[in-house]
């Protein structure tokens, strides 16, 4: 047996896991990149082995280069999409909005769509977005979304290389089990940009995007 997402302390099975904590913690170093300082997270509710390290490497790139993130910039996605697009919203016409959005998950990067579709706003135009795991219907629906991408096919590689070695032991050779690390990617499509690049004019610009197109 592989195990491909969780993780059973002292079992004797081979794991093969996507580097989640880097692969969060370049997703934020290239948000940085295009000159980001204020980036919210969307992550999820409970305690999910990937959520807890794509949140802590998140926070690792934004501690490393000098940057905080108040409470307020971290969002929880709820059961309801429409609930955490709302909490999005409302981020969004504080004082001080984030410039960026980093979803740690395909269902935060869809509530993070819903939100900027609703308040008529463009990923990559009016805000920064990078999100974690490449979501195909979300590009043919003409999204066109930077993403941290696990390799799912390095993934496979590693697994059938691990159970070929396991095929291959003798019985008194019964190892404990080996656990790989394979890197994500990074997937970049130009939403990490920012075209509104001063605070006076994102302003201007979201005040302007609010009358035309209001919330429903």
């Amino acid at each position: 047996m592989i195990l491909t997402e969780g993780n059973i302390k002292g079992a004797p099975f081979d794991c093969v896991f996507g580097d989640n904590w880097r692969g969060a913690y370049e997703g934020a170093e290239s948000l940085m990149d295009a000159g980001h300082k204020k980036i919210a997270v969307i992550r999820e509710k409970g305690n999910f082995r990937e959520d807890r390290e794509r949140f802590r490497g998140f926070m690792q790139a934004m501690e490393d280069h000098g940057l905080e993130v108040s409470d307020e910039y971290v969002i929880y996605n709820g059961e309801s999409g429409a609930e955490t697009a709302d909490a999005i919203a409302r981020l969004l016409e504080e004082n001080t909005p984030p410039t960026a959005l980093f979803a740690l998950s395909g269902a935060g990067t869809c509530s993070c769509m819903k939100c900027l579709e609703r308040k008529g706003l463009t990923a990559g135009e009016d805000l920064g977005f990078m999100g974690f795991d490449d979501q195909p219907v979300l590009y043919e629906l003409g999204y066109r979304l930077s993403v941290v991408e696990r390799d799912a096919v390095e993934q496979g590689r590693e697994a059938m290389r691990l159970l070929q070695e396991r095929f291959d032991e003798k019985e008194q050779e019964r190892r404990i089990g080996k656990r790989v690390m394979v890197p994500c990617r990074l997937i970049l499509r130009g939403s990490g940009n920012m075209k509104t690049v001063t605070e006076s004019a994102r302003k201007k610009k979201l005040a302007e995007k609010e009358k035309e197109s209001p919330e429903r």
